[in-house]
């Protein structure tokens, strides 16, 4: 009996041919698709991104034991030097909150971590030749511009994707493991500054920024591109042992020889274009013709050679 009740009237899941007919959330080509669980390369995300944490705590405790002696030898008190901080944390945020979103969709989170540890550690070496506390401020902003992209927001920004289950436990860990970088710079840093002064202990945060940004942002790439060569031969050996014949040699073949082809045409429209004394048009761009190193339109009005500016 279905009673008086109303709500007992009304079936608790919707009937199969209704779900059958309700069309499916259209995806959104922006959002990148999160890979796979289980996949190989997520603990080489983990360790990847406790190396970049590590590397943050290890530049940001140095100035406890770099500024004095910076002081010291710039002539002036250690609130005056501590600008430099202040000022690469102002740039931080302000870059973070303005040009990451641009930098990670432009290049990739990958590719601005290995951009902005370059970065960092050229802006930080030039740190022992500031001459004065303007110029220091100067670095320290420079600095910021990238520091916090290829460290703290890179490594939660590889987290945040690739794990959706674990996001949580996986944050923690890059965060605990980001401790070495705290007791490191405490066990190592002021042995360096006693032994050979401040000025190697910036080349040594330099070095650090190297080592734990910059390297561990090329092999992640690296391994990506890896990856993708081992699924694609794999794939092609299975495909091969269906069809009962051999197509992979033929497809590489066909890859450097395209390779090959390719180099050959640039190279033959770079000889005619660069030709002394003029020649046939090559190389038509749309309105536009290259003839020798001038270029010139439907008109025939010549243009500044090409490279001259």
């Amino acid at each position: 009996s279905w009673g008086n009740n109303a709500r007992s009237r009304t079936p608790r899941h919707p009937m199969p041919y209704k779900e059958a007919m309700t069309p499916a959330p259209a995806p959104d080509p922006a959002r990148a698709p999160t890979p796979a669980a289980g996949s190989a390369r997520h603990w080489m995300v983990v360790a990847g991104g406790a190396c970049l944490m590590s590397a943050g705590m290890f530049l940001f405790l140095s100035s406890s034991i770099l500024n004095p002696p910076l002081a010291r030898d710039l002539g002036v008190g250690l609130c005056e030097v501590m600008i430099y901080n202040s000022m690469m944390a102002v740039s931080g945020v302000l870059a973070m909150t303005f040009l990451a979103p641009w930098l990670y969709k432009k290049i990739g989170v990958r590719a601005a971590i290995v951009v902005g540890g370059l970065w960092t550690a050229l802006v930080v070496a030039t740190v022992p030749f500031a001459p004065s506390v303007l110029v220091l401020a100067g670095l320290g902003f420079l600095a910021g511009l990238l520091f916090g992209i290829c460290t703290s927001m890179g490594a939660s920004l590889l987290v945040n994707t690739w794990f959706e289950a674990r996001r949580g436990t996986m944050m923690g860990a890059v965060f605990a493991l980001s401790g070495a970088g705290g007791v490191a710079v405490g066990l190592v840093l002021p042995t360096i500054v006693d032994a050979f002064g401040w000025r190697v202990g910036f080349w040594t945060l330099a070095a650090v920024v190297l080592a734990f940004v910059v390297l561990p942002g090329l092999f992640l790439l690296g391994f990506g591109n890896g990856i993708w060569d081992v699924a694609q031969n794999l794939e092609g050996s299975m495909i091969e042992r269906g069809l009962g014949r051999a197509i992979m040699p033929w497809f590489h073949a066909a890859f450097s020889g395209g390779t090959v082809v390719g180099a050959l045409i640039g190279a033959a429209l770079t000889a005619c274009s660069s030709a002394p004394g003029g020649g046939a048009p090559v190389g038509p761009t749309g309105r536009f013709t290259i003839v020798g190193r001038d270029i010139v339109d439907p008109a025939g009005n010549r243009f500044y050679p090409i490279g001259a500016n």
